[in-house]
């Protein structure tokens, strides 16, 4: 007797939300507002994540930290 309530209740959950499986893909006319399409160069791209990439980003930084680093012991060496 519960496994075939269980049944029905799978049955009744399947039912119910297949429509919204049908309405989440939308229609193309509908989705064109929030789409560009953007062609780049192999060389455009690599530049864009190289550029956009956060390990790349802190990298640079600690380079920069590095130099300053350099630059306090160096003056502080000289007379």
């Amino acid at each position: 007797m519960k496994r075939i309530k269980n049944n029905r209740w799978a049955g009744l959950m399947i039912w119910a939300l297949f429509p919204l499986t049908i309405f989440s893909q939308g229609s193309p006319a509908t989705d064109t507002v929030g789409t560009a399409k953007h062609e780049l160069s192999l060389q455009q791209a690599v530049d864009f994540a190289t550029k956009n990439n956060v390990q790349v980003k802190n990298a640079l930084l600690e380079i920069k930290k590095q130099e300053e680093t350099n630059r306090e012991v160096t003056s502080a060496a000289l007379p």
